[in-house]
């Protein structure tokens, strides 16, 4: 199922080519450093990765409206610095993080050496929440591991 490539939307590089397991189109080799661009099969674009040679970069992805869903950065090839996540206001298959009161509209998340240090979430106004959503306070967000705080999704 989905292995035949559908017609290239115009708008995707003619030098995109289909992966049939991911059922998307793609740009860039993911073992070099440079831009890889990755387009659902829908034709929206919704991943962007870019690394140099030292493991320096950031990556993005987008809900299919075309607005971010997170953004994030890595230094030595690991999740480093500043990690944004944002819902969408149309149905989207991107991730949130898990827990946060569905009034929670972003959540910026602070790596170092790809363990979390810190978290805010802040409602879709821009006010700043000042715990989890649900009674937890920042400082045990802390104890919780990376995996379980970005990849528990919702």
């Amino acid at each position: 199922m989905g292995r035949k490539a559908p017609k290239k939307p115009a708008h995707i590089p003619k030098e995109a080519v289909w992966n049939p397991e991911g059922e998307c189109w793609e740009h860039g080799d993911w073992g070099i450093a440079g831009l890889t661009q990755v387009w659902h099969k829908k034709g929206y674009l919704y991943h962007e990765n870019y690394l140099d040679a030292t493991g320096m970069g950031w990556a993005k992805r987008y809900h299919p409206d075309g607005t971010i869903a997170n953004y994030y950065t890595y230094k030595l090839y690991m999740t480093d610095g500043p990690a944004i996540f944002q819902r969408c206001k149309e149905p989207s298959p991107e991730f949130f993080p898990a827990g946060p009161h569905t009034s929670v509209w972003k959540a910026e998340v602070e790596f170092s050496k790809a363990q979390v240090v810190g978290a805010k979430y802040f409602l879709e106004n821009g006010t700043e929440v000042p715990c989890y959503g649900i009674g937890e306070p920042d400082d045990a967000l802390l104890l919780k591991s990376p995996y379980e705080l970005l990849y528990g999704m919702t």
